[in-house]
């Protein structure tokens, strides 16, 4: 994909992974086009982790029986992951984020960095959005198939418009203390409730 042409790479685990233990890196080269890489296949997953740190760029790690692989995408401006997943984790790095999540069937975070398609984890999904000030919009997502959904905003001063029920967003670091809140954060809710831990030093601002 490095001539700038839009590429799609396509890794089926119908049979297992078909990649070495060390993993796979898969370059989309230029700015021209829209580079995919795509997971797809019957493999059930404990745990889908992916690591979002710069533009176009992507960290997926996938734990299962059948070993633990991590695909790099690189000048990738889609990841599509249909793996069956009992857990997804999608982190962000540091930097100030606009992220939208949304979907009914399946998943969708929506960035200027990179675009994440999921099919909805069987039970668990969460989301760090990483230092920095971020802006997180939530739209929708598929509470059908979710058990639990939790949206971390880390150091900063965050704003996340549009939660729904049951949801439960941290403004400051995920950790046992939950002490080291950094910025003003900022919550606008919609119908239900919204369970909210923020450091013992912020203020966060609730609005429904």
């Amino acid at each position: 994909g490095v001539d700038g042409n839009g590429y799609t790479l396509i890794v089926d685990t119908v049979n297992g992974w078909p990649m070495p233990a060390n993993g796979l890196v898969f370059n989309g080269g230029g700015s021209n086009g829209v580079d995919t890489l795509r997971l797809e296949g019957p493999l059930i997953a404990s745990l889908v982790t992916t690591t979002v740190a710069r533009a176009s760029a992507a960290q997926i790690v996938a734990s299962s029986n059948a070993g633990n692989r991590t695909i790099y995408a690189l000048g990738t401006e889609e990841v599509v992951d249909g793996l069956r997943a009992e857990t997804r984790r999608t982190v962000f790095g540091a930097g100030n984020d606009q992220v939208t999540l949304s979907g009914s069937s399946n998943l969708r975070i929506a960035s200027p960095l990179i675009a994440l398609n999921s099919r909805p984890a069987t039970s668990v999904f969460s989301l760090a959005l990483g230092e920095g000030s971020d802006v997180l919009h939530v739209e929708s997502f598929p509470t059908a198939a979710l058990t639990s959904l939790t949206i971390s905003g880390e150091a900063g001063a965050d704003i996340i418009l549009g939660g729904r029920a049951g949801d439960t967003i941290y403004g400051d670091d995920v950790s046992a203390s939950h002490a080291d809140l950094d910025g003003e954060d900022i919550v606008l809710g919609d119908n239900g409730t919204i369970t909210l831990s923020v450091g013992v030093t912020g203020r966060l601002n609730l609005a429904n």
